[in-house]
């Protein structure tokens, strides 16, 4: 996850605007400090935000430096072998 994130930050400006909202209904958003104007010192911080509940966004809401699809089937397959299910069985169905 954490070189996810070095890649997003190291893209450059031009990709990383398309995901720049201040807009708190998006799940997926880039943003620097939300009290620039507000605060007595800057603090200056560049964030990338997923709001993952009560739902998750959708894979293609995600920068494509920060989809991590191994990830994902790597923790399905260790909950599916420690349920004691066939992992190659349902990773198949699942995936399909």
């Amino acid at each position: 996850m954490i070189e996810g994130i070095r890649r997003f930050h190291e893209l450059p400006h031009d990709v990383k605007k398309e995901y720049y909202s201040l807009d708190f209904t998006k799940k997926v958003k880039f943003y620097s400090n939300f009290d620039l104007y507000q605060s007595k010192a800057a603090n200056w911080r560049d964030t990338l935000f997923c709001a993952m509940a009560p739902e998750s966004p959708k894979p293609d809401e995600f920068p494509a430096a920060c989809r991590l699809e191994r990830l994902g089937i790597n923790l399905l397959e260790l909950l599916l072998d420690a349920l004691e299910l066939k992992p190659k069985h349902i990773m198949n169905a699942c995936i399909e």
